[in-house]
């Protein structure tokens, strides 16, 4: 899941970049660009997909890219930065409520980053953007 600054003149160059490797919905991106919110990139070769959340100009979204957290490959010297994993929690949790809290998938990714991270997790941020988001139960459900 990546939080990506981007506008209308970011899409095409971006689409360009990546139609040999990865599907890449320039429409559903241009959208999401214009709402504020989400659209995906699903690599052609291995099947997998990339979360990409436009930044919003609101208080949480600031500080989503505030915590932002430089990835480095190991087979390089390139980097990336990408969410911290109580802004993917928090998303998740979000998410799942949206969907009638059915969904499988998106509470299984709560559950498996919350495990991964046991321990190295900010609680008090987590709780606290949880709380904004209104899935603060879903949040306490899930350190359970």
């Amino acid at each position: 899941m990546f939080v990506a600054d981007l506008d209308l003149k970011d899409i095409e160059p971006i689409a360009n970049l990546l139609s040999n490797e990865f599907y890449f919905d320039t429409e559903m991106a241009k959208d999401a660009v214009r709402r504020k919110s989400s659209f995906n990139i699903i690599s052609k070769e291995e099947l997998f997909k990339i979360d990409i959340f436009v930044q919003g100009y609101d208080e949480s979204s600031n500080m989503e890219m505030e915590r932002r957290i430089l990835y480095r490959f190991a087979d390089n010297e390139d980097s990336i930065f990408v969410c911290s994993p109580e802004d993917i929690i928090a998303h998740k949790l979000y998410w799942y409520k949206l969907g009638d809290e059915i969904s499988d998938r998106q509470w299984d990714d709560v559950i498996n980053v919350i495990k991964v991270n046991l321990g190295k997790l900010d609680l008090d941020y987590l709780k606290n953007i949880c709380r904004k988001r209104g899935v603060l139960d879903l949040l306490e459900k899930a350190l359970r």
